[in-house]
């Protein structure tokens, strides 16, 4: 009898499907399908959200003088993010779909005076992907999404493409949706995220990436540049590929990283914490700018080595010190290593963290493998 009370409510779903399946098969041109979301604050306190979305009448309307932009971007204003994104669906009779959205970019006045309130959105009701990914706009970020493409593209999914270039080159911080609401759970939660600005050049726009930002509990606490952004990644074992360029006596050296490690270990000294970060990184000199083709013999391979270790060296204790030191930031989120390693001394200090942090001592180690000079596969004894 219990099997035939099953097929019986399996037969009833297949002849009469539930409201969500009945939702789900709406015709495409009845959802508003977003590609990019952009949120900025009036002086008012009211929020103004872009929404930027695929023009799905494009594919259906081919008389002349019909609507044939590949996208189309709202400005909607309310009291609150829900009810401006609410009254594009009034204006526009759509139901907007979120799971293809590309990119969140929050106007850099709601990074200033604080996030809590768009991440509580987000995490709330929009069914976004959890790794759509999030950026500041160095102004405001209707800007942004405003930007027209030469080629007519979604620009949304052009700045998810810049943003993921990442896995390819150290100058970008990236930073999904999940990674932002873990951050949170953090006893000193701190995070950065890319910087975007809309870019003249000419005749022509466009959008690039041109700092990191740099948060301290749910406010823009300051930046870093690219290059600091490097260092930055090299020490949350975020690099794979990419580039580095420092100079020596007789010329700037450019050397391709072909993949780094990093580990980190705490210890207690004086009851004050000492960090060592041991970053190993292998690469091939692409190019040496001193004018002249010389042969480069182990004594010369042994300075190359020694001058990328102490730059990248130079430049992580720099960064360190101002995350630290000047910023207050827990950005490479060395306090977890205290919480996993030394409960009795986190728990003791957990409401004086951010001094303890800044009191703390760091010892950046730095090894450089340099595998080739050009065409010959090299290995430097140690």
């Amino acid at each position: 009898m219990q099997k035939i009370g099953i097929l019986a409510a399996v037969i009833l779903l297949l002849l009469f499907p539930l409201n969500g399946q009945e939702t789900f098969k709406k015709d495409i041109s009845m959802r508003l399908v977003v590609q990019g979301i952009g949120i900025d604050i009036e002086d008012d306190g009211s929020y103004t959200v872009t929404l930027q979305a695929i023009n799905t009448n494009a594919q259906s309307v081919t008389f002349e003088g019909g609507d044939q932009e590949p996208v189309k971007t709202y400005n909607v204003t309310g009291d609150t993010i829900y009810t401006a994104v609410k009254s594009v669906t009034e204006m526009e009779g759509k139901t907007p779909l979120y799971s293809q959205n590309r990119v969140i970019i929050i106007g850099r006045d709601i990074a200033e005076k604080g996030l809590e309130g768009v991440i509580d959105f987000f995490v709330r009701d929009t069914g976004n992907c959890p790794s759509v990914d999030v950026a500041i706009a160095d102004g405001k970020a209707s800007e942004i999404l405003e930007v027209k493409s030469e080629s007519g593209e979604v620009i949304a999914r052009n700045i998810e493409q810049s943003i993921s270039s990442t896995d390819f080159e150290a100058e970008i911080s990236r930073l999904q949706i999940y990674e932002l609401v873990n951050r949170y759970e953090d006893k000193l939660p701190s995070f950065t995220m890319p910087i975007l600005a809309a870019v003249k050049d000419g005749d022509k726009e466009r959008v690039e990436i041109i700092e990191t930002a740099v948060f301290s509990g749910s406010k823009l606490k300051g930046t870093l540049t690219k290059e600091e952004t490097v260092m930055f990644n090299f020490l949350c074992n975020k690099v794979s590929s990419g580039a580095i360029s420092y100079d020596t006596d007789d010329g700037k050296i450019s050397m391709g990283v072909i993949d780094s490690k990093a580990t980190r270990r705490v210890s207690l000294q004086n009851n004050t914490p000492v960090f060592t970060l041991s970053v190993n990184v292998e690469g091939d000199i692409a190019e040496i700018y001193n004018g002249t083709a010389k042969t480069v013999d182990r004594a010369r391979l042994k300075e190359l080595k020694n001058g990328a270790e102490e730059h990248l060296k130079s430049g992580m204790e720099s960064v360190l010190k101002k995350l630290y030191t000047e910023l207050g930031c827990d950005a490479p989120g060395l306090s977890r290593l205290i919480y996993s390693r030394h409960p009795s001394f986190f728990r003791e200090n957990e409401k004086n963290l951010s001094t303890v942090m800044a009191n703390s001592q760091y010892n950046v180690e730095v090894k450089v493998t340099i595998r080739r000079v050009g065409h010959e596969l090299i290995k430097v004894a140690d």
